[in-house]
């Protein structure tokens, strides 16, 4: 069952926390902050270092992590399937969904079908 964590709904307190979130950190008190201590330690150091290595190729690639496309990310997990495995990539994607939950930005892309 997904964890229901709440978005932030102060303007203010999101600001703050946007811009905390935009640099890379070792700071895990801001992860659980961020999910009211929802989640186990190592979980929330797993997804810090999924969040930094999302931070460093947005920065390399001078792109803006916050809000991200869908084409960011794409790039972004194409990239990291180059040497991680399968489970790795799909924790990239919960991090940053969850980063882009909490802070109110739209994180549905919409697919096309092919027909």
């Amino acid at each position: 069952m997904a964890k229901k964590i709440p978005v932030i709904d102060s303007e203010t307190q999101r600001s703050s926390s946007i811009a905390e979130f935009s640099q890379v950190s070792n700071n895990i008190s801001i992860w659980q902050a961020l999910t009211h201590n929802h989640y186990a330690a190592n979980t929330l150091v797993a997804f810090k270092n999924d969040w930094n290595h999302f931070l460093v190729f947005c920065e390399k690639n001078k792109i803006a992590p916050l809000p991200a496309s869908a084409s960011t990310v794409h790039r972004f997990i194409e990239k990291m399937a180059e040497s991680r495995k399968l489970s790795s990539l799909k924790r990239y994607v919960v991090t940053i969904g969850l980063i882009h939950k909490c802070h109110a930005y739209l994180t549905r892309a919409k697919v096309k079908k092919s027909n």
